[in-house]
């Protein structure tokens, strides 16, 4: 028995499970088990979503481009300002919002603003 399990510790775990196809089916009550293949596109997407859910993080795009950045839940726009060293700077009704956290695309909000995973966030700096 592993240390960490003696001492009560739960650590997030997935199983990557390959060759599903020659194997009867599996399932264990402690772990997601993901059957995954290089040749599917749609099993690996399945494993990028099941290692994101493990994480416990949020995606959060930026308007302006580039990658989106992995924030702990609950963010704020604040937090997202924060990201991009706009910190403090950022009008309190400066940003818009799209995405499942807005009621409408381009919504306009606080930096009190709860953000949702797959949110996309334009910041806007004081003068």
């Amino acid at each position: 028995m592993q240390k960490w399990h003696a001492a009560g510790i739960e650590l997030p775990a997935i199983v990557a499970a390959t060759k599903t196809d020659e194997a009867p089916p599996f399932t264990h009550r402690e772990l997601e088990v993901v059957p995954v293949s290089v040749l599917d596109d749609a099993s690996l997407d399945l494993l990028r979503a099941a290692v994101w859910r493990l994480t416990g993080l949020i995606r959060v795009h930026l308007r302006d481009g580039g990658d989106p950045v992995a924030l702990h839940p609950p963010a704020t726009v604040l937090d997202v300002a924060r990201t991009i060293h706009y910190g403090p700077r950022v009008d309190d009704d400066r940003a818009r919002v799209w995405g499942p956290s807005a009621r409408f695309d381009g919504q306009r909000v606080g930096v009190a603003h709860e953000v949702a995973d797959g949110d996309a966030v334009e910041v806007l700096r004081r003068p």
